[in-house]
């Protein structure tokens, strides 16, 4: 499990997005465009990583139809769910985006601290923990 972030004015990180196991993490704008990224990257539990520079996915995309296409479904996949954050932050209610985060990673509040859970979800620590609270009752 794998997370990006930034730092807002005061300091405080705000997570962006989480990377279940076996997912591809990166800053996509600034992997693909080569550019300085606005986030950090941080695997939350041991991990294997592989890395791969720009210049040699572009070549194995050349060489490789099959890759070319699972390169478009990974962006697809990424962008799709970017999508679907978007629209539940601006859309849903605090306990609607909780679920919809524990449908996309089920075991997620076993792996990752409870404060990075609510700025992904864009909540304080205590509307996260009355939510919880709410669910542990049914």
């Amino acid at each position: 499990m794998g997370r990006s972030y930034y730092l807002n004015e005061n300091g405080k990180e705000i997570t962006q997005w989480f990377f279940g196991v076996g997912k591809f993490m990166t800053s996509a704008d600034s992997f693909f465009q080569q550019t300085p990224s606005l986030y950090n990257l941080e695997v939350l539990e041991n991990s294997i990583v592989y890395c791969i520079p720009k210049e040699d996915l572009d070549l194995l995309f050349a060489k490789y139809h099959k890759m070319e296409k699972l390169g478009r479904l990974v962006t697809t996949e990424m962008l799709t769910k970017m999508v679907n954050k978007l629209n539940a932050l601006q859309f849903q209610t605090a306990k609607e985006r909780y679920d919809y985060m524990l449908a996309e990673f089920p075991d997620i509040s076993h792996q990752v601290p409870l404060g990075h859970i609510a700025s992904y979800l864009g909540m304080t620590q205590e509307t996260l923990s009355r939510i919880r609270k709410g669910d542990a009752r049914k």
